[in-house]
């Protein structure tokens, strides 16, 4: 079980990617990069990013070169989101989870992030959390 944001957990997301093919299904006409940028997490600020192709899902630690997407949160909502305590639509509605870039690319390919959190489900399920708090209301 790794600790949510260090590399053995953004390793586990990346083994969990590669180890399917239903993404890769999904993704036949998509090419798509999106970079995640947890801000406040208890070591500092993380960043990864999972790119989406015909070669399939990847996750990497740092940066992307040229992301289509980012998507910004403080750590107590990626906590909450990745805990499944919060929705990432609710906390976009109300400002704490931020995109910047191609939002057009998040909206047309709804469905290949419901893929990607049907693949990392296993990940999720097995992540600790060092302290820090939730997400208020």
């Amino acid at each position: 079980m790794a600790v949510f944001l260090s590399p053995e957990w953004v390793a586990e997301l990346d083994a969990a990617a590669r180890a399917t093919d239903a993404a890769t299904t999904r993704a036949d006409d998509l090419t798509l990069t999106v970079q995640q940028v947890v801000q406040g997490a208890p070591n500092g600020e993380v960043r990864y990013y999972v790119t989406i192709d015909r070669d399939g899902v990847r996750v990497r630690p740092g940066s992307a070169d040229a992301p289509d997407l980012t998507l910004f949160a403080k750590y107590d909502v990626a906590r909450a989101i990745n805990a499944g305590t919060a929705d990432a639509q609710d906390a976009l509605a109300v400002g704490r989870l931020k995109i910047k870039g191609r939002l057009e690319q998040l909206l047309e390919h709804q469905d290949a992030f419901a893929a990607l959190d049907d693949l990392f489900a296993s990940v999720r399920n097995g992540t600790t959390y060092e302290d820090g708090p939730t997400m208020p209301s």
